[in-house]
């Protein structure tokens, strides 16, 4: 049996209230991740790390293999191709 604790903090000030606070970039760039994944277009991963590369077609079939989930694709991806993909949605996407 699976068993989860859960740690609940009550916020009582606007001191602890302000650190919870999401600043608007974040909010964009959650924003346009969610829309991208969305409306992702087949062509994306050739336009984030080129055209006819190794890597490319590398993440082309893990992304088949994934039945196109692309949310499992980019947790699989490392820090760096997450850093790529999600600073070429933001520099990219436009909803």
């Amino acid at each position: 049996m699976l068993s989860i604790t859960l740690n609940i903090t009550a916020m009582t000030s606007n001191e602890t209230i302000a650190k919870k606070e999401v600043k608007d970039e974040n909010i964009k760039a959650m924003r346009n991740y969610v829309y991208f994944t969305f409306n992702w277009t087949p062509d994306f991963i050739s336009r984030i790390w080129g055209k006819g590369t190794a890597l490319t077609e590398h993440f082309v079939k893990k992304l088949e293999s994934y039945d196109y989930n692309i949310n499992r694709f980019f947790v699989e991806l490392s820090l760096d191709n997450q850093r790529k993909m999600l600073s070429w949605i933001l520099e990219n996407y436009k909803g």
